[in-house]
């Protein structure tokens, strides 16, 4: 029972540690977050969902700015 409790409660606080994701509508609203986050995975300080949807954020705010500019 001991090694059942111990067990859980590492797997507790591995799990505890990893950074929450963020959704594209998080990174969008905050696009200096996006651009760091961007620089950590390329780095490759950063692995996970973060890096797709800062980068889908970015995309989506080039994808605007060039829309603008067209349509002036």
């Amino acid at each position: 029972m001991k090694k059942f409790v111990f067990t859980l409660l590492i797997c507790t606080f591995i799990s505890g540690c990893k950074d929450k994701i963020y959704d594209v509508s998080y990174y969008s609203e905050h696009l200096d977050e996006a651009s760091s986050v961007i620089a950590k995975c390329k780095a490759g300080e950063v692995t996970d969902d973060n890096c797709k949807n800062a980068q889908l954020a970015l995309d989506k705010k080039k994808g605007e700015n060039i829309r603008k500019k067209l349509l002036q």
